[in-house]
């Protein structure tokens, strides 16, 4: 089990992968409670993203770019995240699209394509969520003639 603290003391995260993990995070919840009697408790399931999927998210970015030679990979994955990453954050997400709805929505599609740069979207996905971007991305450069492939039992 890990406990991560978060802004200031008042936030932790608690990974709960075994009987004694969930036993110490149900017990910091009702201490919690029982100390000022209102917790919010956000419960996210499935594990974060993994190295090699960011690496594979990488990997991919160089290859569009070297393929098409019309964009950096830098901008092949901005171009991921906005239409691909965000969307699927946005849907699972109710805040992050509500910050997205306040900051997003009124630029136009440069200022967008811009602030990806900087934009937490991948960063903040499980490993569920990446695959599909990853797979989005595969089906979205083959119907353009390029076939990406995942290394084996990497998918």
């Amino acid at each position: 089990m890990s406990v991560e603290a978060g802004k200031g003391d008042n936030l932790k995260k608690y990974i709960v992968n075994s009987d004694r993990s969930l036993d110490v995070a149900v017990a910091a919840v009702a201490n919690a409670y029982a100390e000022k009697k209102y917790v919010t408790v956000k419960i996210d399931t499935g594990k974060a993203r993994s190295v090699t999927q960011n690496a594979i998210l990488h990997a991919w970015a160089n290859e569009v770019a070297i393929a098409f030679g019309e964009e950096t990979p830098g901008d092949i994955k901005c171009k991921v995240k906005l239409h691909i990453a965000m969307d699927i954050l946005r849907a699972e997400d109710e805040q992050y699209e509500e910050a997205c709805a306040k900051s997003i929505d009124y630029l136009t599609y440069e200022q967008k394509l811009s602030a990806m740069r900087i934009m937490p979207c991948t960063s903040l996905m499980n490993t569920k969520q990446l695959t599909r971007v990853l797979e989005a991305m595969q089906a979205n450069y083959a119907q353009r003639g390029l076939n990406l492939t995942f290394p084996e039992d990497d998918k």
